[in-house]
């Protein structure tokens, strides 16, 4: 009923529920079409869907570019997961050019709003030299 009078968060926990099959028929490619609505309307959560399903070919075929993308549009809105997620693939240089300076401002704006995955990416950054000098201290802290 939400996701039918066009309710972003509606749209987006439907679709959460046909990706998986949950309650209903399992359609990997309606959850990325609810998603993609979601999403042109500013829903966060949705960008970053949708940027999963492009980077991982769920429900659409795999676009390492599309996936970034989303992800952006997510990250640009402030959202900390999407932030992760555009720092993941800058470091990897997958869909977008390699950046790992970026990708590291990503994860300390992530990192910064308690997404711990983005502190997890920053421990490894110092651990392995990866865009800093290494520094078993700050990856420690990181990781703590």
């Amino acid at each position: 009923m939400a996701a039918d009078a066009g309710d972003p968060e509606g749209q987006c926990s439907l679709a959460v529920l046909v990706n998986a099959g949950n309650g209903v028929a399992q359609d990997r490619t309606e959850a990325v079409r609810l998603w993609k609505q979601a999403a042109e309307m500013g829903h966060e959560r949705s960008m970053r869907c949708v940027g999963r399903a492009f980077e991982f070919g769920e429900g659409v075929e795999e676009d390492a570019s599309e996936a970034v993308r989303y992800y952006k549009m997510a990250a640009d809105a402030g959202d900390p997961e999407g932030q992760c997620c555009l720092g993941v693939m800058l470091s990897r240089g997958k869909g977008v050019e390699k950046d790992e300076l970026e990708a590291l401002k990503l994860w300390k704006l992530a990192a910064e709003q308690g997404n711990q995955a983005a502190m997890c990416c920053l421990g490894r950054a110092f651990e392995f030299c990866r865009g800093v000098e290494g520094d078993m201290r700050e990856a420690a802290r990181y990781y703590k």
